[in-house]
Order: C-alpha cells, then structure tokens, then sequence
C-alpha cells in the first residue's frame, strides 16, 4: 500500500493539496484536473475560454467552494459512492 501520494505527499485519508495531478474528481472520479466538470459546475463554455489564460480568481475560488461541498477524496480513499462499492471482506 502506498503511504503517501506521489503527487503532493500527503498522507491517507488526508485531503491532496489543491492542484495535485492525482486528486480524483468528487463529481465524475476522473482526474480533477483535466475532467471538465470545473466548466459545468460554473457554467461556462469550454470553448469561449479556451481563448483567454485560464481561469479567474473568482472562478478558482467558487470551484473550490464547490468541491468542499461536495466533499474531496482523500488519499486512500475509494471515491466512488458506497453502493458502488465492492463488499468488504
């Protein structure tokens, strides 16, 4: 078992710091940072804002905001909802 991430060294069932490559997606259990549900969960366009340098500070605040609500998966954690889970043995 892995004791620490090895995209921002934390530890399990901590929260990854915000920005690691491994973070899960608490929306669609994708890669946080490359899944897209940033621009569904703020409603926009991912293509209007494929012209501008990436997002605001307002953007990136709500988008945490929405995420803390929705609750992070920490390292080590299975973040699929527990009925999707396997039985534990």
């Amino acid at each position: 078992m892995i004791q620490q991430c090895q995209g921002c060294n934390v530890g399990p069932n901590e929260l990854h710091i915000f920005g690691c490559p491994n973070e899960p997606c608490p929306f669609c259990l994708g890669q946080l940072l490359s899944c897209g549900c940033i621009y569904r969960q703020l409603g926009l366009d991912p293509e209007r804002l494929g012209a501008i340098e990436g997002f605001t500070i307002e953007q990136e605040e709500r988008w945490h905001a929405i995420l803390t609500a929705k609750g992070r998966v920490p390292f080590g954690s299975d973040p699929r909802p527990p009925e999707q889970r396997p039985p534990e043995q």
